[in-house]
Parts: C-alpha cells; structure tokens; sequence
C-alpha cells in the first residue's frame, strides 16, 4: 500500500503533514471561540445602545417633568395676580407660559408612559386648561377662590407627573438589567 492512499478517504481528505494537522486543529478549536468573541462584541454593543437610548429617555422625562412644575408654579403665581389686579403684561406673560406648558407637556406625552402615569398628565393637562380658562379676559374678572382652588390642584398634579419622570427613569434601568441575561 502507498502511504498516499492510507491518509486519503474518498470523502474527506486528510493532512499530510504534522504542520497541515496541527493547523487544522487550531482551526477547530479557534472557530468556536471567535464566534463567541464576535457574538459578545454584538450584543455589547447592542447594550451600549440600549443603555445610551434610556439614558436619554431619562434624562428627557427628567428635564420635561421638572420645566412642567416650573411652568405650572408660574402659571399659579401670574393667575392668582391676574385674579387680583387684571394687568394686560400679566395676560401676555400667562399666555406665553401657557404656550411653554403646552410644550413641554406634549413632550411628556411622547415618552413611554403606563395608564396611570398618562391620567396624571392628562388631569395635569386639564386642570392647567381650565385655570387658563378661568383668568380669560372675555369672561370677566376672575373668581380669586376658584383661581386659588385650581391653581393647587394644578401645581398638586405637575408633582405627580414629576414623579412619572422617575419611574420612567426606574422602568428603564429594571429593563436594562433584565436584557443583560
């Protein structure tokens, strides 16, 4: 028998050096390895994106929940004037916050928000819609109780929606470690 023969197989030929099977075998064992290598360094960097998206998410609900509060005490203070002495600046200040409020809420009611967390927005909505109704020139002058009355429901909701910014904020990291499995 030729040696030729005795390393062949009609379906599958083998070496015929120690070298040509010393790389095959560093082969077989190194492919297995630079899959898992390239698999880690894709689901990396899909994390990294993931984490990167909530953490602008957060940061976005953050910043629009805390300008919604600052808006509605603004808009608290100048009804409450507005009720007490009608001064046409006043009116253009309010309208201008009001603008601002409409915003930023509707910035607000673009993040990923449950039922609950949308209520409380939309009461928030509500309740800033009716104070502004309420100091509206072509009405008459204002009922200062009343104004009182919605301005604290107002400024009582943006804090609950203050609140939504965070646990927008903890829903994201919870999801987070959870994709890490």
């Amino acid at each position: 028998m030729s040696g030729e023969k005795y390393f062949t197989s009609k379906s599958l030929s083998y070496p015929r050096s120690f070298l040509g099977l010393l790389v095959a075998g560093f082969l077989l064992v190194a492919l297995p390895l630079l899959g898992t290598l390239l698999y880690s360094a894709w689901h990396t960097e899909r994390l990294t994106e993931q984490s990167r998206s909530a953490v602008l998410g957060a940061a976005k609900a953050a910043r629009a929940s805390r300008s919604l509060v600052n808006r509605t005490g603004s808009i608290e203070r100048l009804a409450l004037q507005l009720a007490i002495s009608p001064d046409p600046r006043l009116r253009a200040d309010l309208a201008r916050v009001h603008a601002g409020f409409k915003q930023v809420s509707s910035e607000l009611s673009l993040l990923p928000l449950d039922e609950e967390q949308l209520a409380a927005l939309n009461r928030t909505i509500e309740h800033e819609q009716r104070l502004f109704d309420a100091v509206d020139s072509s009405r008459g002058p204002p009922d200062a109780i009343a104004v009182r009355e919605l301005g604290g429901k107002l400024v009582d909701d943006a804090y609950q929606v203050l609140a939504v910014g965070y646990i927008v904020a903890d829903r994201e990291v919870e999801r987070l470690g959870g994709s890490g499995d």
